[in-house]
């Protein structure tokens, strides 16, 4: 007999969604970096606001209060599958004093692209989720 799919779900594209009601802000000291991230995230469907629910600051020198390392893990290994030569300088996912999503990335035109082109869409599911345990 014959055998067809009816309905499928599941997968990668069940965590992935677009950021429609997500604020963002974006701290750079490079111009050209910055403007890179605000065009994914608006491309996601983000709004900039400086009362944001995600902060994205590009540059060394932060730290997030409170680290999610499993997170950190998963990036950190689609990264190394990538450019094995790139594993020093990683990125940082967080949460700040007061709860907000914190994402550092290098000050890396490649790292910058990276990121969001593979993990960009599951912002939102990291922004809902915190404020739902909040």
């Amino acid at each position: 007999e014959e055998i067809r799919l009816l309905e499928k779900s599941g997968g990668k594209t069940d965590w992935m969604r677009d950021l429609r009601g997500v604020t963002f802000r974006v701290l750079s000291s490079s111009e050209k970096l910055k403007e890179m991230a605000l065009s994914y995230l608006k491309d996601l469907g983000a709004e900039e606001s400086a009362d944001a629910k995600v902060l994205i600051m590009i540059g060394d020198g932060h730290t997030p209060k409170e680290r999610l390392t499993s997170l950190e893990s998963i990036i950190a290994l689609y990264d190394f599958r990538r450019n094995p030569s790139g594993v020093f300088s990683e990125i940082r996912v967080g949460r700040d004093e007061g709860g907000r999503l914190l994402i550092l990335l290098p000050s890396e035109e490649e790292k910058v692209r990276f990121f969001f082109e593979t993990f960009g869409g599951i912002l939102g599911s990291l922004v809902w989720e915190g404020s739902s345990s909040a």
